[in-house]
């Protein structure tokens, strides 16, 4: 009985996922087969190694194909988006970190700092930078957060990685990163010290306090003893990060209504 197409179909998907275990379609001859497995096999390969370029420098050859056969073979994909499968590769990622067999222990956030970058650099949103026309007004008006923009923190300093430097040793400290793209559309990034990361986290969190009372908080949060040199130096580095398009500038508070 002539097989249907269903049939086929989920045989020839399973031979191009890995035809080292299963055989195609008995009534393709293997020659035709093998167009296919080199199309299928070396497209997802460049879209990744071009998603993924320090990645794949620090990679020995052999074991990023490998990688990269693993992730077709085993990763069952959750979006049918051609443009998304770094997202996918990611979390395929993910998957292999659980079970401790990646080359090295950074991959992952490696592989995550570079997707950010690709992620924002794709965004479509648009942003209007309106900068401040001097730093105290960051403290009397409320920081305006780029939307585009990301701030994470990593266990391994991701952004000093690459094929002459591979860190063996988990640093003490974390690494903050923020990933923004600017109004020129040009993607890029700043390392930050914590009160940095906490005060564009606290930013992001309420777009409704001037930067007076957020670094006050802060202030109250580390137990700082001269909250003066906080509320100083935070707006300071708010000036400086409207001029990168970290922060587009200021808006005026709003009255709160009362309940």
């Amino acid at each position: 009985m002539q097989a249907n197409f269903k049939e086929v179909q989920k045989a020839f998907t399973a031979h191009m996922r890995d035809p080292s275990v299963n055989s195609g379609p008995a009534d393709i001859e293997d020659r035709r087969l093998k167009i296919y497995r080199d199309l299928v096999f070396n497209n997802i390969n460049s879209l990744i190694s071009g998603s993924f370029p320090v990645l794949k420098t620090i990679y020995p050859d052999q074991k990023w194909l490998s990688l990269i056969r693993a992730f077709v073979r085993d990763h069952i994909s959750h979006t049918p988006h051609f443009p998304k499968m770094p997202q996918e590769f990611l979390t395929f990622l993910k998957e292999v970190e659980q079970q401790g067999t990646l080359e090295f222990p950074f991959t992952w956030e490696l592989a995550h700092y570079e997707w950010l970058e690709l992620a924002i650099d794709l965004d479509t949103r648009n942003i209007i930078h309106k900068p401040a026309a001097n730093a105290e007004l960051f403290l009397e008006q409320c920081p305006v957060i780029n939307p585009i923009s990301t701030t994470v923190g990593f266990n391994w300093p991701v952004h000093e990685i690459g094929p002459d430097h591979l860190p063996e040793e988990l640093p003490e400290q974390p690494t903050y990163i923020v990933v923004y793209r600017n109004a020129g559309l040009k993607t890029g990034f700043m390392e930050l010290n914590p009160l940095a990361a906490m005060l564009l986290e606290k930013i992001s969190a309420d777009e409704n306090r001037t930067g007076q009372e957020i670094l006050l908080q802060i202030s109250k949060e580390i137990d700082h003893p001269d909250p003066s040199i906080i509320v100083q130096g935070g707006c300071e580095l708010m000036y400086q990060m409207t001029a990168k398009h970290i922060l587009l500038g200021t808006q005026k508070k709003h009255k709160q209504a009362k309940t």
